[in-house]
């Protein structure tokens, strides 16, 4: 693992290096260093200049995140750290986010998406309203359609999440202007 991770960060070899870690989570080998590693991936599939850097990153982070036994506080990590860069400052880098998000939504299983669906919708509506780019929006409308009509979270759920959203709207609308 270590000739691994001294390689991630030289960019002639940073592909080579990737490519021998996506072998080692695909085999599903375990050790701790695995979950470092795993860290360091994550960070370099938003922050990578090369969109076939990223999109290496991110097969080995789905696949990681699908196939590795993982506690319930990893797993709420790593989906924080998702949401959480969700406004990070570049646009690709936000884009490859939300292409995670997607598969995540199509792939993890389905209590995993009740647990967080919640946590998962609202960040997502925020994304929604605050991104400038109209790609990431059109993204976000994506992955939350499949949140919310993938068939993966409870019908009372989905009520839940609406209901929330239309309070939340006569709320703001119940709210006197201030005169300009």
């Amino acid at each position: 693992m270590s000739i691994i991770s001294d390689h991630l960060d030289r960019s002639i070899v940073q592909s080579n290096a990737l490519q021998c870690f996506r072998s080692v989570i695909h085999r599903k080998f375990l050790c701790s260093e695995i979950y470092d590693l795993i860290e360091r991936v994550q960070e370099m599939m938003i922050d990578s200049s090369l969109k076939p850097i990223r999109n290496l990153c991110q097969a080995i982070f789905v696949q990681f995140l699908l196939d590795y036994p993982l506690e319930n506080e990893r797993i709420e990590s790593h989906i924080n750290f998702l949401l959480k860069n969700l406004s990070y400052c570049s646009e690709n880098g936000r884009l490859q986010l939300l292409s995670v998000l997607l598969t995540l939504m199509e792939r993890f299983p389905a209590q995993v998406i009740e647990s967080y669906c919640e946590l998962i919708f609202f960040a997502l509506v925020i994304r929604v309203v605050n991104d400038d780019s109209a790609e990431c929006r059109q993204q976000v409308h994506l992955v939350l359609k499949k949140l919310l009509y993938g068939g993966k979270i409870s019908q009372s759920k989905i009520k839940t999440l609406l209901n929330t959203i239309l309070k939340l709207k006569s709320q703001d609308s119940d709210t006197p202007k201030k005169a300009e």
